[in-house]
């Protein structure tokens, strides 16, 4: 009550004008003063209670960090591909034509040049520049064989070219020990107006056209995989592949699309990009490099040709030359 009346006798000598806009504001506070009283009575029984617990808010937890799996993006090196790509370079001028795949000679059978004992996987990151990015690591084998070995070019009539793989004691010469005599080619009897028709690479195109497997890559694999085929033979070379080539000789545009099965049944398309004629000796443009990145394949065939010293021989090739298509 004494509080009361103290408010009623300070309310009385407030002008009215200014009563009008204290008045609210005074109940506000009471108002606001005796919510917060009540909320701290209420929370402070609830304290005092012994029966009632209250239960603290836990702390949020720290984020953990995310693990990566970093073999997800690990590729194997191929160290003894690197030693045999070293070696095929020098043995080819210094030209590189592209990796030659260890693991690729042996699927083939093919015998390695050199003698290496490496077994040991080495793992290095997929964006490594220098990494070796296997045909395998982008482009696996189906499951179901569907052919294998051979090349179709279908806009240039060219339906049956089987692939015969070269290998080293097909271009050099083998030593009694087995080792390879780089320096030599193998022997053959060689014919007084033929020639080499008895070599061994001969003999091969005689099954259809051949891949320069130990000095290029294998079709699909990074670098300049080299086939070469017949556009004529000999007349009593009795062989289904003996102008197997022919065709290329005439026009072929570029954007055209050839096919090329590998040996694990893959169908390779390659669209063409370039077509030229060049020298037969100029192995510095049939062997070129065309980076470490792009996949081409080369298919190569002979010009014959009438000069007057020398008369009618091979002086000039054809080379069609495609990029992969994913």
């Amino acid at each position: 009550m004494k509080l009361y009346r103290q408010l009623n006798n300070f309310l009385h000598t407030i002008p009215n004008k200014i009563k009008i806009l204290v008045i609210p504001f005074m109940i506000f506070g009471l108002f606001f003063t005796s919510s917060n009283w009540y909320e701290l009575f209420v929370n402070g029984a609830k304290l005092d209670n012994p029966s009632q617990t209250v239960t603290p808010t836990p702390p949020k937890p720290k984020p953990q960090p995310v693990i990566k799996d970093l073999s997800q993006n690990l590729i194997p090196r191929d160290i003894n591909g690197e030693s045999i790509t070293k070696l095929v370079s020098k043995l080819n001028n210094n030209f590189n034509m592209g990796f030659i795949s260890s693991k690729n000679l042996t699927e083939l059978n093919i015998k390695y040049p050199i003698s290496l004992n490496n077994e040991k996987q080495i793992l290095v990151p997929k964006d490594e520049t220098k990494a070796y990015k296997s045909l395998d690591s982008i482009y696996p084998a189906p499951t179901k064989c569907e052919q294998k070995n051979n090349i179709i070019f279908e806009s240039q009539k060219i339906f049956d070219a089987p692939i015969q793989y070269l290998n080293y004691g097909d271009m050099f010469f083998t030593n009694p020990d087995g080792t390879y005599d780089f320096n030599r080619l193998p022997e053959y009897k060689n014919h007084p107006y033929y020639g080499d028709i008895d070599s061994p690479t001969q003999k091969k195109l005689e099954l259809g056209v051949i891949h320069m497997t130990p000095i290029s890559p294998l079709a699909g694999e990074q670098g300049n995989s080299y086939f070469a085929g017949h556009s004529s033979n000999w007349p009593h070379i009795k062989s289904a592949y003996n102008e197997v080539f022919k065709p290329l000789l005439g026009d072929v545009p570029n954007d055209q699309i050839f096919t090329i099965w590998d040996h694990k049944c893959r169908k390779l398309n390659f669209r063409v990009f370039e077509s030229k004629i060049i020298e037969s000796e100029d192995v510095a443009e049939a062997y070129k490099s065309f980076g470490a990145e792009r996949r081409i394949a080369t298919l190569q065939t002979s010009v014959v040709s009438y000069r007057p010293v020398g008369g009618w021989q091979v002086y000039q090739r054809k080379l069609i030359r495609g990029e992969l298509v994913l």
